[in-house]
């Protein structure tokens, strides 16, 4: 259960905080072509000093691994220097168990 409600919150944040680190990751996902509205945040954490790491799930089941850099804290100067369509190898990736429960999340809200 601790997955599925650490999911929820991750994509909260990702989907509504108006703090300037997650409306700027909205806006740079977006210009990728996944819609924050829909998407899954699957794992989130700082890596690496100005550095997030995360997991995607999007609506169409993709699983995109990120890498998003900033050089002030607020993070509003950020942009994506990694960004891996992992979903062929979901099943091998250390965040498996997780990225199945988004899945799950997605087959529920179906």
């Amino acid at each position: 259960m601790a997955a599925r409600e650490d999911i929820q919150t991750y994509t909260g944040l990702f989907r509504t905080s108006t703090e300037p680190l997650w409306i700027r990751l909205r806006e740079v996902v977006s210009e990728r072509g996944v819609d924050p509205g829909t998407a899954l945040l699957v794992e989130s954490f700082e890596d690496d000093e100005n550095f997030e790491f995360g997991i995607l799930v999007t609506d169409d089941r993709r699983i995109i691994q990120f890498g998003f850099r900033y050089s002030v804290p607020s993070g509003i100067d950020g942009k994506l220097t990694e960004w891996n369509d992992v979903t062929e190898r979901r099943d091998s990736l250390p965040y498996r168990h997780e990225i199945a429960t988004a899945l799950s999340i997605l087959d529920d809200a179906a």
